[in-house]
């Protein structure tokens, strides 16, 4: 797995990029289409529809009754270690919406003053869809050692086999380390909205919109990350709402 937050990488431009700092309404979810919806407070759990993901999901998985609990400790050294979530059994077809709302519990740094690494940490919807140019396409909030916590929303693109670059990429300072977060997700034909809005605010916030790719998506994941700040998130509900949802 590629990792899912790179600070320093090779950016694209490309057509189909609008971006929007200020928080502006989002359209409501498209009726009358297959929804999936999960409410994971009182130890609930539609595993009819996700599978948890991960390394030792045992041992950072807990289901309790606010909601589905992933703790990470932090990385002292070494690689980056895989994301550890849920992810969504059906493959996603045509124009879609993803919701999902998440508390960040703790997010401290732990390294001393100084000595303050870079590879940051936190949770975020990651989707991949496999034709070519194999886009890789994400939103969540991320815990920086040393920018702090901003709202991250990015795409990614295959150049060979063995390299990546980023096509789209948009951060959004924000104040609030900790608390509730909701992240949107919108494709409305080949077009991928990005969207987060966290707890004071009314309305979401548009981080930026990309022409991707209408194709199938095969690999579509809820999942906290470690750096160097630990992960202590729950997941408090999420859902999907789109033209076809096709079990895998």
């Amino acid at each position: 797995m590629k990792p899912m937050y790179l600070l320093h990488i090779t950016v694209i431009v490309f057509g189909g990029l609008t971006l929007a700092s200020d928080a502006k309404p989002v359209p409501k979810a498209f009726a009358s289409k297959p929804t999936i919806h999960c409410d994971f407070r009182n130890k609930h759990f539609n595993q009819e529809a996700f599978d948890v993901w991960g390394e030792d999901t045992d041992k950072h998985i807990r289901r309790e009754k606010d909601g589905l609990r992933i703790s990470l400790p932090l990385i002292w050294g070494g690689p980056a270690r895989d994301p550890v979530g849920i992810i969504l059994r059906h493959k996603v077809c045509g124009d879609f919406e993803f919701n999902a709302a998440f508390e960040v519990l703790e997010g401290k740094d732990q390294w001393p003053a100084g000595l303050r690494p870079s590879l940051a940490a936190g949770i975020n919807v990651h989707c991949e869809i496999e034709s070519p140019p194999r886009p890789h396409f994400f939103v969540g909030k991320v815990l920086d050692p040393n920018r702090g916590a901003f709202l991250h929303a990015g795409v990614s693109v295959e150049l060979n086999e063995e390299k990546r670059a980023r096509a789209f990429d948009h951060e959004l300072k924000t104040k609030q380390a900790q608390g509730e977060v909701r992240i949107r997700l919108i494709r409305r034909g080949t077009v991928m909205e990005f969207s987060a809005r966290e707890k004071e605010s009314t309305n979401f916030t548009i981080l930026g919109s990309f022409d991707v790719s209408a194709d199938d998506i095969h690999f579509f994941r809820l999942a906290a990350k470690a750096g160097h700040v630990p992960v202590d998130v729950r997941m408090l509900n999420c859902s999907i709402q789109a033209r076809e949802l096709l079990p895998k």
